[in-house]
């Protein structure tokens, strides 16, 4: 299952969208091989090479959404609606030609090519209306590879386009890396919303209601937002989900000619890398599935509880480096929730805005995304609001959001579209009644300050089918995690491992959301020998370097 998502806690992106480098793992790497993926073959342009699989499990007790609006879909159409190919049915699209031409901008030192292909809107209307997907392709180093390696960097909605130029390719010469940015973000056809004057309505608010006058202001703020959304994007709401997602990769693969889908996620990267291998298991290749998301029913470990975790070990670092906040654990986190409480009443004038209790949070949030390189900035920045500047949470807070001086950026309203078709609910109650009784007592510090998440109940569109994911007829997939990951706490992926059984899981004794390319030849060897050779390591592995 996904943690509910708005924007203001944009997880699973940011902090995740540097370099990756890559190095060689010692010969002591345990390892087992899995067959090559050669893609010498050409597609079948019959009816029954694209097919849209049904979930064959769903998880059917996990709420109803009661309270999603039921709005109007008439409206003006998305950037990027089209018409379906010539032709019929599902056979119009695999007639496509791929086109391969110059990136408007970037990567040209790396002969990046870019391309846009045409997917149904409603796959199970294919002579309907249909959208674009916007790809980039960077060309193996070798130069003369046929093998693929599709990437995407989280979000949901996070451009997977751009991730590409975040790929070290040492290691991975014989592969060439291609992102597509899912349905609804980046430059394919976008989920569109409100301007940067009503968005900021949305993230200035206060989520964390004391009163029933601020729980009634947070949840018109909420409808507000999601009736903009649906105003503005139509019927691209109701087909956003990572089924159909997974549905789009697997045209794309076949329109790249490649026989497997080779494949490096991370965070909700992850969940799509996982639908994908539900829906497809025979189409599988190496897949790498990087910082899970919770896959499973279960729900005692919550994202807030990753934060929660990664702020003390910030405390503890903090009481032991002489930053100013403290001189033990407890005394630090004192001063967090101090400033926390106090903006909660009393924002922090800076310029022309206010830095509220809910954007000070998101700023620190967007430090404890990152390892303990980023714990220097996040003590000054702390330090700096409690005497007054509060700037630097500000703007931590805006990165974390996505928002510029000109508006904020596309993820900011594909996160929750794609978030709230995955994702079904409870209703509203049962989300303050969630918030108070859980995150509350489980993040004493951040829980609170965190608020309560109402996109998904107060959203403007139905959820997709609550697909329950085994991959049970899947080839090995690898999973990598770190143990002091604070976005996606290092037991989504423990229960990952346990929910697939063709899954390894190892891991990495190390803060921060990312595991891979962080600087643990361990690790990194790992993922570099399965792609590359299709080494496995052993199952449950902890690398220590």
């Amino acid at each position: 299952m996904m943690d509910d998502p708005r924007p203001g806690r944009l997880a699973l992106l940011l902090a995740v969208v540097c370099a990756v480098a890559l190095t060689g793992c010692g010969p002591d790497l345990p390892s087992t091989l899995i067959p090559s993926t050669s893609t010498a073959w050409s597609p079948s342009a019959a009816d029954e090479v694209l097919t849209v699989p049904v979930p064959s499990a769903t998880w059917d007790d996990l709420g109803d959404a009661p309270d999603r609006q039921k709005l109007d879909v008439a409206g003006p159409e998305v950037p990027g609606f089209t018409d379906a190919p010539a032709g019929q049915g599902l056979q119009r699209y695999l007639n496509q030609q791929v086109d391969w031409g110059r990136c408007d901008s970037g990567g040209e030192g790396f002969g990046y090519r870019c391309a846009r292909v045409i997917v149904p809107l409603d796959w199970n209307d294919p002579d309907g209306r249909a959208i674009t997907l916007a790809m980039r392709m960077r060309p193996a180093e070798n130069g003369n590879s046929d093998e693929t390696l599709f990437v995407n960097p989280g979000g949901p909605g996070g451009s997977a386009q751009d991730f590409v130029g975040s790929i070290d390719t040492t290691g991975l010469e014989d592969y060439t890396i291609v992102g597509v940015d899912p349905r609804g973000s980046g430059d394919s056809t976008p989920v569109v919303c409100g301007d940067l004057e009503q968005t900021d309505a949305l993230e200035d608010a206060d989520w964390s209601p004391d009163d029933q006058a601020e729980t009634d202001a947070l949840v018109a703020v909420n409808k507000d937002f999601a009736a903009q959304c649906r105003e503005h994007s139509g019927a691209l709401l109701d087909h956003i989900s990572s089924i159909e997602n997974a549905y789009d990769m697997d045209l794309v693969r076949v329109l790249l000619g490649q026989r497997r889908l080779n494949w490096y996620g991370v965070s909700y990267g992850t969940w799509l890398g996982a639908v994908y291998a539900e829906l497809y298991p025979d189409h599988v290749g190496r897949m790498v599935l990087d910082s899970a998301v919770n896959v499973t029913d279960r729900d005692s470990v919550s994202q807030a509880d990753g934060f929660e975790q990664a702020l003390d070990a910030f405390a503890d670092w903090c009481a032991g480096s002489s930053c100013g906040l403290g001189e033990d654990r407890e005394e630090v986190l004192g001063a967090v929730s101090s400033l926390l409480d106090g903006l909660d009443g009393r924002p922090l004038a800076v310029g022309g805005r206010m830095l509220t209790q809910t954007l000070a949070v998101n700023g620190i949030l967007m430090f404890l995304y990152q390892d303990t390189s980023s714990y220097p900035d996040l003590a000054e920045a702390i330090g700096r609001a409690r005497s007054g500047d509060g700037d630097h949470l500000l703007r931590a807070a805006d990165t974390m959001n996505g928002r510029g001086d000109g508006g904020y950026e596309q993820l900011a309203y594909s996160f929750p579209a794609i978030g709230c078709a995955d994702a079904t609910d409870r209703g509203v109650e049962a989300a303050i009644d969630d918030w108070r009784d859980d995150d509350h007592a489980a993040a004493p510090v951040l829980g609170r300050a965190m608020g309560v998440g109402l996109s998904c109940p107060t959203w403007a569109a139905e959820p997709a089918a609550q697909i329950r994911i085994t991959a049970a007829d899947a080839p090995t997939i690898l999973i990598v995690s770190n143990t002091g990951d604070s976005a996606t706490p290092h037991e989504y992926a423990q229960w990952m491992r346990e929910q697939m059984p063709t899954t390894v899981l190892v891991s990495r004794q190390a803060q921060g959301h990312g595991a891979y390319g962080e600087g643990s030849g361990c690790l990194d060897g790992a993922v570099t020998g399965f792609l590359a050779d299709g080494a496995v390591p052993q199952n449950g592995l902890v690398c220590t370097d």
